[in-house]
């Protein structure tokens, strides 16, 4: 049975559409641009070393989304190539060309960001349902959220690495949590295991809670 949508619904559905495509195009390089406009050396590596990435995938085919995937499977391919990927070529590259380890702390943000700038799109794209509320806004905030987060945890790990070992291991599995965290709700969407607004005023609050540790309001994670 199809459903007739009158020409002013539809015309609504297609903008809103649209603003939330380029929602989720826009938030990654303006959060850059906000917050690290002067790294501009790293953003070029970021963004050149995305496009490499997704020019190997789409060489070799390895851009087949992940259907038929259990809740374990779906939920660590996702935590893979959303962090692991991105920081393991953040972390070889910046300790090869910089090769001091609170430098590379401080710049993890700004290369995820201009690295999702180019690669966000192009995952995006690759997905079964590309056009999904989730995809379009709950998932790139959330994204920016957890980077957030763990930017901050890797600097207070590395702050702690000279104190009690419980310390900087505690902050060590929080980052490991904080990765863990879009995966985990991206998994729940996909299997649809929750309501979509659920999401909606899940991911401002995180987002909030995250731009406030970042940016210094909690002591507790300032360096």
């Amino acid at each position: 049975m199809r459903v007739y949508l009158p020409p002013t619904c539809r015309k609504k559905s297609f903008v809103l559409l649209y603003g939330m495509v380029i929602f989720s195009f826009l938030l990654f390089p303006l959060a850059f641009l906000f917050f690290f406009q002067k790294k501009i050396s790293v953003a070029l590596i970021g963004m050149l070393t995305a496009v490499v990435l997704c020019s190997l995938q789409l060489f070799f085919a390895l851009n087949t989304p992940f259907e038929n995937s259990s809740f374990v499977a779906y939920f660590f391919e996702n935590w893979f190539s959303l962090f692991c990927v991105p920081l393991f070529l953040y972390s070889v590259l910046q300790c090869a060309l910089v090769k001091q380890l609170n430098f590379c702390f401080d710049d993890v943000l700004p290369f995820v960001l201009s690295f999702f700038t180019i690669c966000y799109p192009f995952l995006l794209f690759l997905q079964p349902r590309p056009y999904s509320f989730f995809l379009l806004f709950v998932k790139p905030v959330l994204l920016l959220g957890a980077f957030f987060l763990l930017q901050r945890v890797l600097q207070k790990t590395y702050v702690l690495l000279g104190e009690r070992k419980l310390c900087w291991i505690g902050s060590g599995v929080l980052a490991l949590l904080c990765s863990f965290f879009e995966p985990f709700v991206e998994t729940i969407w996909y299997f649809a295991l929750l309501p979509a607004f659920v999401w909606i005023v899940f991911s401002v609050v995180f987002l909030s809670l995250s731009l406030g540790l970042f940016l210094g309001v909690s002591k507790k994670f300032a360096n």
